[in-house]
Parts: structure tokens; C-alpha cells; sequence
């Protein structure tokens, strides 16, 4: 599962390396997904994570719908992994989301997620205090 932030910037041919903790994790799965589906943010899945999506969307769609698949799966774009460790951000999906040169890369158990900076840090910091609030309810799940 994918933990934790790690802030990095893309390169001039918009490549983002990959946080080695993560690639650690995917071993050999170098094929990944790229998807916007949220306002503001990318989401990376495996290919195993994008192939239970599809198995799950497909079960609560049905066979009535076959547009709504489309419409959700255009929007994966397939990327591999380059032998540095980095992916390439595709010029729309960058833009789709804002994404300027800086970003923030979360863990987020079985996904990751791309934020640009400015969002992230706005994000987090209204998230303070419903984040504490949410620690404080859910403390018995640590102890």
C-alpha cells in the first residue's frame, strides 16, 4: 500500500520521478494509469488496481452501461515507469489539473495521488483542524 508525501518537480519534458519508496512497492509492475477524476488532482493506479476498477465499474454499471464505461475509462492514459523512475504527465492532464512544475505525490493506500503544490498546501491547511477532530474520533483504531 502507498504511504506517505514527497514533494518533487517536473522536469522540461514534463517527467515526474516516481518517489523510490513507491517504485520499491511496484517492483516489477511498471505499467501504471494516469487518471483525472477528481477536480484538482491525478490519480496513479497499477495495472492490476486499473484492472479491479474496471471489474467493479463493469459489475455496477451493467450491461445498460456501456457509455458511462466509456466515459470513465477514456480518461486513462497508460504510462510506464522509465528506467530512471520517472513518468511522463501529459501535457492535457497537467493542465487539467493545474499542475505547473511542483507537486506534492500522496500515498493513498492503494492509489497515488498527484496534487500541484499550491493546492496541496491549501488543501492541507484546511484540512488542520477537521483533521484533528477526525484523529481524535478514530484514536481506538491506533491504540
Amino acid at each position: 500500500m502507498f504511504f506517505g508525501q514527497f514533494q518533487h518537480r517536473l522536469n522540461q519534458k514534463n517527467q515526474l520521478t516516481v518517489p523510490v519508496r513507491f517504485r520499491q512497492l511496484l517492483g516489477d509492475q511498471g505499467k501504471l494509469n494516469l487518471v483525472h477524476i477528481v477536480e484538482g488532482r491525478l490519480f496513479i493506479y497499477t495495472q492490476e488496481e486499473t484492472e479491479s476498477i474496471y471489474a467493479e465499474l463493469r459489475r455496477k454499471l451493467g450491461p445498460a452501461g456501456h457509455d458511462q464505461l466509456d466515459a470513465i475509462t477514456s480518461r486513462f492514459v497508460p504510462t510506464d515507469i522509465d528506467s530512471q523512475g520517472r513518468i511522463v504527465i501529459p501535457k492535457h492532464l497537467k493542465e487539467a489539473v493545474g499542475i505547473e512544475a511542483d507537486v506534492v505525490v500522496v500515498g493513498n493506500g492503494r492509489r497515488i495521488t498527484i496534487w500541484p503544490l499550491a493546492a496541496w498546501q491549501k488543501f492541507d491547511a484546511n484540512l488542520d483542524e477537521s483533521r484533528r477532530q477526525s484523529t481524535q474520533e478514530n484514536m481506538d483504531v491506533f491504540l
